[in-house]
C-alpha cells in the first residue's frame, strides 16, 4: 500500500493518488514484474510557496518484505506561476480638509487569494501640493499577508500626514501612485489606472488663520491744510498665497454731522482692495485707497466720513477682521470763520421748586450762509456730582439752522429737580464753548450763572406744654418735621434755658442734637426726639419749669428752617409730694381762767425741707362749754416759711375767759396743703382756777405732768388689752361669729394734670401696684374678703372684714405722675 507521510501539500487540494494497492501476480519472480502508481497534481489557482509530498510503501503481508532503503519517494510540487493578486486603491480620488491631521490612504486586493506574504508600495507625487509644507509625502510599503483575498480581508492601509499652513491658499493637490515590487513581480498585478490616486487638500475654514483690519482708525484733518487721506488695509495675522479682496465702504458717522459727499469730500460709496500674492517671491501687497478733501469755503461744523471695513461673500468663511479694526473714521474742520454767538443774559435765578429754566444766547453776527447745521456746546462748570443731582441740563448742544444768516436767538432748558434741600453752592455756571472753528464764541457773553433758591424744612416741637412729675427720671421731648422731605441728613440743637428750675439741681440741661436723617418728612417718620434727666431733689417746693427752644446748626442753618408758631416748649416739673410733717409739740396743756394768765401753744416742723411757704390752721373744739359765754372762738393761721423757723406758737391770752376751772377743750390742726402730714394734730387745753397750780408754766411742773400722764395711759393699756383677751377667749369658746357691716374704702387716683394726647396720658398713666402690709390679718380667713376694680378711670378697693380685727395700711402709686395716700 502507498501511503503519504510527510508534506504540507493536501490530498484532494494539491493532488490526488491514483491505484495506492499494488498486488503481485500468482508465479511472479525477480526482474519479471514491475508496478506504477499514478499521482494526480491538481492546480488550486492560490498564490503559494513549493509544497512537498512524500509517499511510503508499506506492506500488509507477511510475505512480502519492503526494501527499507527504497520505501519512500518524495515529490515537490512546484507552483506554475500563473497564480498571482490583482491590486488597486481604494479610491481613485480623494478630498481632505487641511485642518484634519491625516489622510488614510488603501489598497485592495480585487482578485486572487495569498498563501503567502506580498507587498506593494505607495508613492506620492506633488502636484500644487508640496511635500513637507503641506503633506508628508515619500514612498509606503503595504504587506498582503496568508488569508487575504478578493473574497474577504482584502485591504492594507497607511496614514498620510496632512500639514496646516495656517495660510490663505487655494485647494491644493498630489498623487499616490502603487507599484508592485520586484521580488512580487510574479505573484502580483496592478490594476492599471485603479493604481493611481488624486489626493486634494481642502483650504481650512478657520478664520481666524486670516486676520485684515485698517491700519489708521482716525483721522482729523482741516478742509483747506490737505487734499486727500490714504486708507489701507494692513494683514494682521496669517499668510497669503491667493489673492484676497475686500471692500471699504461709507456708511454713516455715529460721531456728529456727517460728511456730505461731493461738497466735503469724493470717494466712492463702495471701493474693492485686494491683496496680490506674488508667489514667485512669496509676498503679497498691502492695499490701499484714497479719500479726496474738498474745501467749499463754507461756514460748518465739524463733519465725519465712516468707512466700514467688510469681506466678500465668498470669503467670510475665510477672513476675519480684528476688532475695533473694522471702521475709519475722518473728521474734517472748517477753515472757514463765520459767525459768533453768545449767553443773552449772564445771571439767572429760579427756586429749586421750579420744574425748569430757560438759558438764552443769540447769534450775534455772521459772515454769510452755512450749509449745514452749526452747533456750540454748553458746559457745566465748578460743579460736583452732588451738584448735579439738583439740575439737568438735557441740550448741551446749540443748533444754529442749516443755510440761516443774519441775527438768531436760541434756548435750552434747564431742568431743577426737587429735592427739598438743595446742596451747595447753590449756583452754577453754564460755560459756552465751540470746537469748531466757523463758530466763535464772545469773550463777554461766554458765562451764564444759575443760582437756585434753596427749599427747606420746617421745624417745630412736638408740644408747646409737657408736665413731668418730679419722681420720673427724665423727660421725652420731641421735635417734629412739618413741611419738606429731606435727602440728606440734617441736625438741629434743643437748648434748655431755666425759669424756676434749676439746671444741675432740678435737671440736667443741654445742648442737645437732634438728627433728622435722609427719608424722613413731614408726611412721615417725622419725629427726633430727646431724653432730659429730671432730679427729684425731696424738697417740698412749687412746681418748676424751663424752656426747651429749636436752634438751626451753622451747617445745616440752609437745610432747616424752625417754625415761629412752636419753636420751643413749656417742660414743668410737677411737685412729687415730698414728705414734710408738722405737728403741736405737745399733747396737753394747762392754763388758768384769769384773762391776765399767759399761755403759748405751739406747732413744729418735724420732718421735710422747705422751698416754699406752709400754712396750717389751728381750730378748737368746745365740750360743755356754752358759746359765747366761756370763750373767744378761736380760728388762726400760722406759716412757715423756707429757710425759716421750725418752731411758731399762738398766745391763748384774750382768746379763753373761763369762769370756772375743771373744764377743757381741744385745739386741732388742718392744711389744704396735700403735701404736709400732719402727725400731732390735736392738743387738749386744761382749764384750773387762779389759785390751781400751773404745772406748765416751770419745767419741773411739766416733766411731772408728763410722768403722771404716762403712768396713767400704761394702766389704762393694760387692762384694755387684758379686757380683750378675755372677751376673744370667752368669743373663740362660743364659736360664735358677730358679723359686721362691710367696711367699704373708696380710692380715687386722679392725674395730677391732663396729658397733651390719649398717647401721654397711656404714658403717663400706669398699672396700678398694690402694696400691701398683711402681717397683722389672716388671709386664710374665710371671712376675710378683698376685691379690686377699675371704674371710670377710678381705683375702687373694697374691704368686707368681719371677726378680723387688725390694721391695714395701703400704700399705692400710679406709674409716673400719679400717687395717693391711704
Amino acid at each position: 500500500t502507498i501511503v503519504q507521510t510527510d508534506g504540507a501539500a493536501k490530498e484532494f487540494e494539491d493532488y490526488i493518488l491514483e491505484s495506492a494497492t499494488i498486488t503481485f501476480p500468482l508465479w511472479s519472480h525477480v526482474g519479471g514484474m514491475k508496478w506504477c502508481a499514478t499521482v494526480v497534481l491538481l492546480d488550486d489557482g492560490i498564490v503559494e510557496e513549493t509544497e512537498q509530498l512524500t509517499l511510503q510503501l508499506i506492506s500488509n503481508n507477511l510475505l512480502v518484505l519492503v526494501d527499507g532503503n527504497s520505501s519512500t519517494s518524495i515529490i515537490n510540487i512546484q507552483d506554475d506561476h500563473n497564480d498571482y493578486i490583482v491590486v488597486k486603491m481604494q479610491y481613485s480620488s480623494l478630498f481632505v480638509s487641511e485642518s484634519n491631521s491625516t489622510a488614510m490612504l488603501c489598497a485592495i486586493i480585487t482578485s486572487g487569494i495569498l498563501e503567502i506574504n506580498a507587498t506593494v508600495t505607495m508613492q506620492t507625487h506633488s502636484i500644487t501640493a508640496i511635500d513637507g509644507k503641506d503633506y508628508i509625502g515619500g514612498q509606503f510599503t503595504l504587506v498582503f499577508i496568508p488569508g487575504q483575498s478578493a473574497a474577504g480581508n482584502n485591504m492594507q492601509c497607511i496614514d498620510l500626514i496632512i500639514l496646516d499652513d495656517h495660510a490663505l491658499e487655494n485647494n491644493e493637490t498630489f498623487i499616490v501612485i502603487l507599484n508592485s515590487t520586484a521580488q512580487d513581480l510574479s505573484i502580483v498585478q496592478i490594476s492599471g489606472a485603479e493604481g493611481e490616486l488624486l489626493l486634494t487638500i481642502i483650504e481650512s475654514t478657520k478664520k481666524d488663520y486670516i486676520q485684515i483690519g485698517i491700519m489708521e482708525t482716525y483721522y482729523e484733518v482741516v478742509e483747506g491744510e490737505i487734499s486727500f487721506i490714504p486708507i489701507c488695509v494692513f494683514l494682521y495675522l496669517g499668510e497669503l498665497e491667493r489673492d484676497l479682496s475686500i471692500t471699504l465702504q461709507i456708511v454713516n458717522s455715529s460721531q456728529g454731522e456727517t460728511a456730505i459727499p461731493g461738497y466735503d469730500y469724493i470717494f466712492q460709496s463702495t471701493n474693492v482692495l485686494t491683496f496680490v500674492h506674488d508667489e514667485l517671491h512669496n509676498t503679497t501687497s498691502t492695499p490701499c485707497v484714497n479719500v479726496t478733501i474738498l474745501d467749499d469755503n463754507i461756514p460748518e461744523n465739524k463733519c465725519y466720513i465712516a468707512i466700514d471695513l467688510l469681506t466678500l461673500s465668498n470669503e467670510m468663511g475665510n477672513v476675519a477682521v480684528v476688532p475695533g479694526k473694522n471702521q475709519t473714521t475722518i473728521a474734517i474742520l472748517d477753515d472757514d470763520h463765520g459767525i459768533t454767538v453768545g449767553f443773552s443774559i449772564p445771571y439767572l435765578q429760579v427756586k429749586n421748586v421750579n420744574t425748569s429754566i430757560l438759558v438764552c444766547g443769540f447769534l450775534m453776527s455772521s459772515a454769510g450762509i452755512w450749509k449745514s447745521n452749526l452747533t456750540a456746546m454748553i458746559q457745566v462748570m465748578n460743579t460736583t456730582e452732588k451738584e448735579l443731582q439738583n439740575y439737568v441740563v438735557p441740550n448741551e448742544t446749540i443748533i444754529f439752522p442749516l443755510w440761516s444768516s443774519g441775527e438768531s436767538a436760541w434756548c435750552t432748558p434747564v431742568y431743577i429737580l426737587n429735592k427739598q434741600v438743595a446742596v451747595n453752592p447753590k449756583q452754577f455756571t453754564l460755560h459756552l464753548i465751540s470746537t469748531n472753528p466757523s463758530i466763535v464764541v464772545s469773550d463777554n457773553f461766554s458765562t451764564t450763572t444759575v443760582e437756585i433758591f434753596n427749599n427747606y424744612i420746617e421745624v417745630q416741637m412736638e408740644y408747646a406744654l409737657v408736665n413731668i412729675s418730679e419722681r420720673n427720671s427724665s423727660a421725652i421731648l420731641c421735635a417734629i418735621i412739618t413741611t419738606g422731605s429731606l435727602w440728606k441728613n440734617v441736625s438741629v440743637v434743643a437748648q434748655t434755658q431755666a425759669i424756676t428750675a434749676t439746671d444741675g439741681k432740678d435737671y440736667i440741661g443741654g445742648p442737645f442734637v437732634l438728627t433728622f436723617i435722609s427719608g424722613q418728612s413731614a408726611t412721615g417718620n417725622n419725629l427726633q426726639c430727646i431724653k432730659i434727666i429730671i432730679i427729684d431733689d425731696k424738697t417740698l417746693e412749687n412746681d418748676e419749669t424751663l424752656i426747651v427752644s429749636l436752634n438751626t446748626t451753622q451747617l445745616d442753618s440752609d437745610f432747616v428752617r424752625i417754625s415761629p408758631f412752636r419753636s420751643a416748649s413749656l417742660l414743668s416739673i410737677i411737685e412729687d409730694s415730698d414728705d414734710v410733717k408738722i405737728a403741736f409739740e405737745r399733747v396737753e396743756y394747762t392754763i388758768s381762767n384769769s384773762i391776765s394768765t399767759s399761755s403759748n401753744v405751739c406747732i413744729q416742723l418735724t420732718n421735710g425741707t422747705l422751698e416754699r411757704n406752709v400754712t396750717v390752721t389751728i381750730g378748737a373744739k368746745f365740750g360743755g362749754i356754752t358759746s359765747g359765754i366761756n370763750y373767744v372762738p378761736l380760728l388762726q393761721q400760722l406759716t412757715f416759711a423756707p429757710n425759716d423757723v421750725t418752731f411758731l406758737c399762738i398766745n391763748l391770752t384774750g382768746l379763753v375767759d373761763i369762769k370756772s376751772s375743771g373744764k377743757a377743750f381741744t385745739l386741732f390742726l388742718t392744711t389744704s396743703d396735700k403735701a404736709v402730714h400732719l402727725t400731732q394734730n390735736t392738743t387738749v387745753i386744761n382749764i384750773q382756777s387762779q389759785s390751781s397750780t400751773s404745772v406748765f408754766l416751770t419745767p419741773q411742773g411739766t416733766v411731772a405732768v408728763i410722768t403722771v400722764w404716762i403712768l396713767l395711759c400704761i394702766c389704762i393699756l393694760l387692762c384694755i388689752m387684758s379686757c380683750l383677751a378675755l372677751w376673744c377667749k370667752k368669743k373663740k369658746k362660743k364659736n360664735q361669729i358677730y358679723p359686721e357691716q362691710p367696711n367699704h374704702i373708696m380710692v380715687f387716683a386722679q392725674d395730677l394734670f391732663t396729658p397733651v394726647n390719649e398717647s401721654e396720658r397711656k404714658r403717663n398713666v400706669g398699672i396700678l401696684d398694690n402694696a400691701v402690709d398683711k402681717t397683722t390679718c389672716n388671709e386664710t380667713d374665710p371671712n376675710f374678703k378683698e376685691s379690686f376694680s377699675l371704674e371710670n378711670n377710678k381705683y375702687v378697693i373694697i374691704f368686707q372684714q368681719r371677726n378680723c380685727h387688725c390694721m391695714k395700711l395701703f400704700l399705692f402709686r400710679v406709674l409716673n405722675r400719679t400717687e395717693a395716700w391711704i
